[in-house]
């Protein structure tokens, strides 16, 4: 059930990120009331956008996808915000931009 938060370590650390943050992604996706609302069978959409509905645990794609987007996300954002500012906007602005792509993309 967690291999997506592992698999997410392991591509961030590859790929010299923080792994944190692909962590937090992956187990976004695993959060037992998401599952909930994927597992009602009822149509949701994200920004108009309808979301498959299915379950992200025991599989590959999830955890290699949210760990290359947080690490291009953390590198884009690191870049452009301000040195004062990266340590709390940064991490905010990944998981705010991460996680409806994430769930868009896989869906």
């Amino acid at each position: 059930y967690f291999m997506p938060i592992l698999v997410a370590y392991g591509t961030s650390k590859v790929l010299k990120s923080n792994p944190a943050f692909a962590i937090a992604m992956a187990a976004s996706l695993l959060y037992p009331d998401f599952n909930s609302l994927m597992a009602a069978g009822e149509p949701i959409s994200m920004f108009s956008i309808p979301v498959h509905l299915g379950t992200y645990g025991n599989t590959l794609l999830p955890g290699i996808f949210a760990a290359i987007l947080c690490a291009y996300l953390e590198k884009w954002f690191y870049r452009i915000i301000p040195g004062m500012l990266k340590s709390v906007f940064a991490p905010l602005c990944i998981f705010l931009v991460g996680f409806p792509i994430t769930v868009l993309v896989l869906g």
